[in-house]
């Protein structure tokens, strides 16, 4: 079993939201004697990364239904006691021209909504939610798995971004490459018609790293005894029709023939695509076997794990 979840926050009730470039997930949490119990986790997904790529605005994209999810949540987090809420804003909004200006109306319609409880909200950097996903994942991974190796690297397959983290020498090397949506949006427009063509996809993604990445690329690529371990996805589960508790890439490759021996009528782009997305991680790093942890429904839990992020606004 995994270790128990423990926290310098204070004796009482959080909350924390993570504001992904398609989900928003909520996680509430008492905090006593230092441990963690969660109370309540919600994940809702949304389109706004897809409208806002369309519209190239952030504030264009947005509709009624973000803000209402986001006042149904003050909302229950007031009726539940929550004292503070801390909620982190990701790869969409670091990259929109409009994200930060967007972020702060936001924050103004929490704070409108939000009466006593102490509200946080930022964007955090793709190093900050490296590191999120590396304390989610890792503070839940089983310690018969954990002690399998010399190092663990979280793997943390985002809508907008994906990251690989290592924690070395007291630091967090993050290396970031293309969200799954990226890679979805091209398997969509090409719509590769043969496991050849599909296969140049894959290789078109996995490209020498740029030069500011190049040094974090090598280092978690050649790690010596690197274990790398990805969140549980209930999406490949239900692709795959089946509870995974790895991703291998010779099971990976097994479906990708499986699907291109169906007529083209008979094939799903979303799994198609899911294939690929994961196969290119997984040779871009040279990772044969990935373990799927089920750690919650985010980064959410990792906000817990580093309170860092619960002071404060973000100077957006």
């Amino acid at each position: 079993m995994a270790a128990s979840l423990h926290t310098s926050l204070p004796i009482g009730k959080w909350a924390a939201i993570e504001f992904g470039s398609g989900v928003i997930r909520y996680s509430e949490a008492d905090v006593k004697d230092k441990e963690i119990t969660f109370m309540e986790e919600i994940s809702v997904d949304h389109n706004l990364a897809e409208k806002a790529k369309s519209k190239q605005s952030i504030l264009g994209a947005v509709d009624e239904a973000i803000s209402l999810l986001f006042t149904q949540l003050i909302t229950k987090a007031k009726e539940q006691g929550v004292q503070k809420i801390s909620i982190a804003a990701t790869e969409i909004f670091r990259s929109a021209q409009d994200g930060k200006k967007y972020i702060r109306s936001l924050s103004d319609h929490i704070k409108h909504h939000s009466g006593t409880i102490g509200i946080s909200i930022k964007i955090i950097s793709i190093e900050e939610e490296g590191k999120l996903g590396y304390l989610a994942i890792k503070s839940s991974i089983p310690t018969t798995l954990s002690s399998l190796s010399s190092s663990i690297v979280v793997w943390d397959a985002g809508t907008g971004s994906t990251q690989m983290t290592l924690f070395k020498d007291g630091m967090y090397h993050v290396y970031k490459t293309n969200g799954f949506k990226r890679v979805c949006d091209v398997v969509n427009e090409k719509n590769p018609g043969s496991k050849g063509d599909a296969e140049d996809i894959i290789a078109n993604f996995i490209k020498p790293p740029s030069d500011d990445q190049k040094e974090t690329f090598e280092l978690i690529r050649f790690f010596p005894e690197k274990m790398v371990f990805r969140r549980y996805s209930t999406a490949l589960e239900k692709f795959f029709g089946k509870d995974l508790s790895e991703l291998t890439v010779d099971q990976m490759n097994t479906e990708m023939d499986q699907y291109y021996q169906k007529t083209s009528g008979e094939r799903d782009l979303k799994i198609i695509s899911s294939i690929i997305a994961n196969l290119v991680i997984m040779r871009m790093f040279d990772v044969p076997r990935v373990p799927l942890i089920k750690a919650g429904i985010g980064n959410t839990r990792g906000l817990f794990l580093e309170p860092s992020l619960w002071d404060g606004m973000s100077d957006f």
